[in-house]
């Protein structure tokens, strides 16, 4: 009884955490940062949270990444965030791929996974707050309008290309920084 206890105030903690990371109105300090290092230190991160030995992670960073303005903890976040949903989608098995490079004046995070899909008439719904899928109690349906939030607050996007029973992509894009816009941390 008290571990099913705990498990609720933690679901009830997660919940709220949440709804306020949703409702701030965030005052983030932007730096230029390297995605690179952003994308790794998820990835460690991500590690932890290896459901099964039959998920396999493929990392993929140019080793020229150019870089970008904005918070290195808000932008670990909405990675965090989309990787976690693909395990989600993956259950004990497939493969999570987090690629990151340079296009044009951009720069391109793809989250991909080997999971269910999204079927198409809720992929105009994912960015709304509180759509889930999940079962209750296994998702509050803000992870992804918090990515959104975050991405849009950057001046980027976030896309997502899915095709049921072969997996999901989402493509973060952020403006690269030139030398003449980079600012001193």
């Amino acid at each position: 009884r008290r571990v099913l206890f705990r498990s609720e105030a933690f679901r009830c903690k997660s919940i709220t955490m949440g709804l306020l990371d949703f409702s701030r109105t965030r005052t983030s300090d932007h730096v230029t940062i390297d995605l690179a290092d952003v994308i790794q230190s998820a990835v460690r991160l991500l590690s932890h949270q290896k459901r099964s030995p039959l998920i396999e992670f493929k990392v993929e960073i140019a080793h020229d990444m150019v870089p970008v303005s904005g918070d290195p903890g808000q932008l670990q976040q909405a990675v965090i965030a989309l990787a976690t949903n693909a395990l989600d989608a993956m259950g004990d098995s497939g493969v999570l791929t987090i690629v990151g490079r340079n296009e044009a004046d951009k720069v391109v995070v793809e989250v991909s996974d080997t999971g269910v899909g999204i079927p198409p008439e809720n992929l105009p719904k994912i960015f709304e707050p509180f759509f889930t899928t999940k079962e209750i109690g296994r998702g509050t349906g803000l992870g992804l309008a918090v990515c959104y939030g975050i991405l849009t607050e950057h001046g980027g996007t976030l896309d997502v290309q899915s095709t049921v029973g072969a997996g999901t992509t989402f493509t973060i894009t952020l403006s690269a920084l030139n030398s003449s816009e980079e600012q001193t941390d």
